[in-house]
């Protein structure tokens, strides 16, 4: 069993987004966004932190966050006290896939030269065509081919249809 400050740490490292997500189930109301975080920081210091079978604490938090949201929608509405719009608004489906497209984009964008990645990484940060042009001393339309081959390149690497890279 990990220790109390090993559970400690888990949970500091995660609260940034334990938080955001808790005001999202809460629909920016803080003090239920406070109460869910309560309950939920109270199970994550009462839990046996074991590498093997919670390898993602983020995503465990995050899970018992939503659970605790459910069962406090479900016990208002044994109390007639939910309406059952809300409890219909709670379902989300799973971000896994989405996490793992990122994962790979982000591999295949560090095989990318440097000049390609600095290149592609004003492009996403919304610079211009103009302003990259500026920035890198370069005309207009060699960046406009040069993302265009960047795209068409990290495209290739990922597995991503042509189409997608435009």
């Amino acid at each position: 069993m990990k220790s109390t400050s090993t559970a400690a740490r888990i949970v500091a490292d995660c609260h940034p987004a334990m938080q955001r997500y808790a005001m999202k189930l809460a629909r920016s109301n803080p003090e239920d966004a406070d109460d869910l975080m309560q309950a939920a920081i109270e199970r994550a210091l009462s839990i046996d932190w074991d590498a093997e079978t919670i390898r993602e604490p983020e995503a465990y938090l995050i899970r018992v966050l939503r659970n605790l949201h459910v069962d406090s929608i479900r016990q208002g509405r044994r109390e007639g006290t939910t309406d059952d719009a809300i409890l219909d608004t709670i379902s989300v489906p799973g971000n896994q896939d989405i996490a793992l497209l990122c994962g790979e984009t982000l591999q295949a964008i560090n095989t990318l030269p440097p000049h390609t990645r600095v290149l592609m990484r004003m492009a996403a940060e919304g610079a211009s065509y103009r302003e990259i042009a500026d920035a890198l001393g370069v005309p207009v339309g060699t960046v406009t081919s040069r993302l265009a081959r960047a795209r068409a390149d990290l495209a290739k690497r990922v597995g991503w249809s042509p189409e997608l890279a435009a």
